[in-house]
């Protein structure tokens, strides 16, 4: 009986023993009840649900959802902290891409944070089929001539329209408008938009003379009877000023920015990213052409984590005195979702050497002149004293 009760303390204890290594083989991190429709059409996105867990204290835990091989449809999700035994219930929206083709791909969803200074991942993957629509299009890209226009001019517009559904379209219309402004065309396209046909096209909006400075909004719309797509993004307008009044005009915003004409210039400002999701940027300046002989922004494109900010420098080379303005345009793809304007007072006047050069150069181009000036009176000289003596010349 003494055995025996020995045999069960002794089991007892390595219950006890065992106990603790089965505690620390819980995950860290666990997802659980992912949920999402699992048919959708390319243009569209996935909506999934799913319940984090925490099995231990995990910090700057990332979610990222995306269709496997995919880019475009990356979508990120960030949580600051859990503690040991937490549930959270989250969504994730996942962009299908528009020309994706139909057929069965892989969701995947990954939760990955640092428990103990140690990174810890979970996975999940389930099966999306994408079935195109009957009828669908959309704008591969919009390019237009200048993202700065002046009231009274055009801007010129490149429209790249792709059949994604199952069948052909005919009659099709393409409208570009600043309804703000009261500006349009509308453009038809005259064959067939065959399925997967990738058409280029090209516009010409008019801005009215009398539209005032500001940000507008450019549409696009692309439709027939059965399908409708639109895109657009922010064109910044300068207001017309009839020569005799360009005396009066007045600035109605402090001058945030002072350089002397002909001098270079470095502008600092600050990009930041408000989305919840690593984004990249494409950076483009307007509204230079008229007083900068040269202007650029570096880098021309940045990626931002979530709350994320970067400086970017914009470099200006004035050649009108006078107050002046540009804008940093932020774009994500063919969207603008952030216009910086800037005021510049240029001070100074016109520099009196139209070569362009500078003093050095310009010293050296004199050298060079009056070498080859003395070379070519040396030979006419020679030549006049070679071909007869005592002959006078005044």
């Amino acid at each position: 009986m003494k055995n025996m009760f020995k045999l069960i303390a002794a089991l007892l204890a390595s219950l006890l023993l065992i106990a603790p290594a089965f505690a620390t083989t819980r995950s860290a991190l666990a997802l659980g009840e992912v949920d999402f429709e699992d048919t959708v059409a390319p243009s569209e996105s996935v909506a999934v649900s799913f319940v984090l867990s925490a099995g231990a204290d995990v910090k700057d835990i990332k979610i990222t959802g995306q269709i496997a091989g995919e880019k475009e449809s990356r979508a990120e999700l960030h949580v600051s902290k859990m503690l040991s035994g937490n549930e959270r219930e989250l969504k994730l929206t996942v962009s299908v891409p528009n020309d994706l083709r139909e057929g069965t791909y892989r969701l995947t969803l990954n939760a990955e944070g640092k428990a103990n200074g140690i990174v810890k991942a979970q996975q999940f993957s389930g099966n999306l089929f994408v079935e195109q629509k009957d009828h669908s299009v959309y704008f591969k890209s919009i390019q237009i001539s200048s993202a700065s226009v002046t009231a009274g001019d055009s801007i010129d517009l490149a429209v790249r329209l792709v059949n994604n559904g199952k069948n052909a379209e005919d009659s099709l219309k393409i409208k570009a408008e600043m309804p703000e402004v009261g500006a349009s065309q509308t453009i038809r396209v005259t064959d067939t938009l065959m399925q997967e046909d990738d058409r280029t096209l090209y516009m010409t909006l008019s801005v009215p003379r009398d539209a005032e400075s500001g940000l507008y909004v450019l549409k696009v719309t692309a439709s027939n009877a059965d399908v409708s797509a639109t895109n657009s993004g922010l064109v910044e307008v300068q207001k017309f000023i009839p020569a005799s009044q360009a005396q009066d005009r007045q600035t109605q915003t402090p001058v945030s920015v002072q350089v002397p004409i002909g001098k270079g210039a470095v502008v600092s400002l600050a990009v930041s990213n408000n989305e919840d999701s690593q984004k990249t940027f494409n950076l483009q300046l307007g509204g230079t052409v008229d007083w900068a002989s040269a202007a650029r922004v570096d880098p021309t494109t940045v990626t931002l984590g979530a709350g994320e900010s970067e400086s970017v420098f914009v470099y200006l080379l004035p050649s009108v005195a006078g107050r002046h303005s540009f804008t940093l345009f932020l774009k994500d793809g063919a969207t603008t979702v952030s216009a910086v304007p800037v005021d510049v007072q240029v001070s100074g006047s016109a520099p009196s050497v139209a070569s362009g050069l500078a003093d050095k150069d310009q010293l050296g181009l004199v050298f060079v002149v009056v070498v080859v000036l003395l070379a070519v009176i040396a030979a006419f000289w020679a030549t006049r004293r070679g071909s007869g003596k005592g002959q006078v010349y005044y």
